[in-house]
């Protein structure tokens, strides 16, 4: 009898074994398929830090149409691929062959790049100090653009973001905002102090962006404010010799390193500021200043490609 209870306590013993390792079996399956789950829906990957931060913490703003891009933090709009008719006829010499460009699909700033904005790009990155005080004198909040950078300046903030400068092109199709052949991003109505900051109004100096309505594409400040810098060369008779697809004017620029800061040619401006002439505000309108430039009525907004360009020559 003492042999056939202890038979029964290892018999008993050993069901309880058994019933907990089914049990550890059941929930280490539950605990598999749970992870499967968070996997299949995108969450494991925050979990483990496999997607980027700046995938994280990209912001949808009015549907797709606008995204906020770290670590900026800034707004940019989607420009759909297209094709448009880039020049006038009626413009000066260097703008006057109007030719065809199609371009691939990208984001733009919805607004030029403040002052705000480009003192967390210094403070962040310990770039070079900019004369805050001259800057003051023409930007006075945070909510202005920023101005008096050079080309330089302007291609580091845009790596620093994420981004880069528009090519002269991707800045002209934004800026006619999905309007044909029209001489402001408004249309051909004539300019006045209501539609742009200029050397007409009465502000002497920039305005806060946004503060005038926007275009078609729902862009602030395409023209007036500040001039904007371009990745291009500035090249005059650039319109004859333009690739037909993402055109870009000059050699090829390296923004892996800090190559681009060899760069000595003069750099496509565009857009008027507020102490431009009315006629410099048509979106046509093509002018340049060297790298080096720092002006207090040039500032710059940035792109972002959301498939690499490359040059195509002509058919």
């Amino acid at each position: 009898m003492h042999h056939d209870s202890k038979r029964l306590i290892s018999a008993s013993e050993a069901v309880k074994e058994n019933l907990l390792f089914q049990v550890q079996i059941l929930f280490a399956g539950m605990f598999y398929h749970f992870l499967t789950f968070l996997a299949f829906f995108g969450f494991l990957g925050c979990i483990t830090g496999t997607r980027s931060d700046t995938e994280q913490s990209i912001t949808r703003v009015d549907g797709d149409a606008t995204i906020r891009f770290p670590p900026s933090g800034t707004e940019m709009v989607f420009i759909p691929a297209g094709e448009f008719e880039m020049g006038s006829r009626d413009g000066a010499p260097d703008e006057q062959l109007v030719h065809t460009v199609r371009l691939t699909e990208f984001y733009i700033d919805k607004y030029e790049v403040t002052v705000g904005q480009y003192r967390k790009f210094v403070h962040e990155t310990g770039a070079a100090f900019p004369d805050w005080e001259e800057v003051a004198r023409y930007a006075q909040t945070d909510q202005h653009p920023m101005v008096n950078v050079s080309w330089y300046d302007a291609v580091a903030y845009a790596k620093w973001a994420g981004k880069t400068l528009p090519t002269e092109a991707q800045w002209e199709y934004a800026a006619r905002g999905g309007l044909k052949g029209k001489v402001y991003p408004w249309g051909n109505k004539a300019l006045d102090v209501t539609k742009a900051n200029y050397e007409d109004s009465s502000a002497g100096k920039t305005v806060p962006v946004g503060s005038y309505a926007p275009n078609g594409y729902g862009l602030h400040d395409m023209v007036g404010n500040v001039w904007e810098w371009c990745i291009d060369e500035y090249l005059a008779d650039f319109y004859g010799t333009s690739p037909d697809r993402d055109p870009v004017a000059g050699p090829p620029i390296s923004l892996l390193d800090d190559g681009f800061r060899k760069v000595a040619t003069r750099r496509v401006v565009r857009g008027g500021g507020w102490d431009a002439a009315s006629r410099r505000l048509r979106v046509a309108y093509r002018d340049g200043n060297g790298p080096r430039g720092k002006v207090d009525s040039v500032g710059f907004r940035c792109v972002r490609p959301i498939r690499s360009t490359v040059n195509k020559k002509p058919r």
